[in-house]
């Protein structure tokens, strides 16, 4: 059985309108894509 903490996560990744796919750039680095 999943703790409830995944489980939270889960839905707040599931949801569209706070997961979505993000671009990471760190001060003169190389962007790095989140999906």
């Amino acid at each position: 059985m999943p703790d409830a903490l995944s489980v939270a996560l889960a839905a707040l990744f599931a949801d569209p309108n706070i997961g979505r796919d993000a671009v990471y750039i760190a001060d003169g680095g190389a962007p790095v894509w989140a999906s």
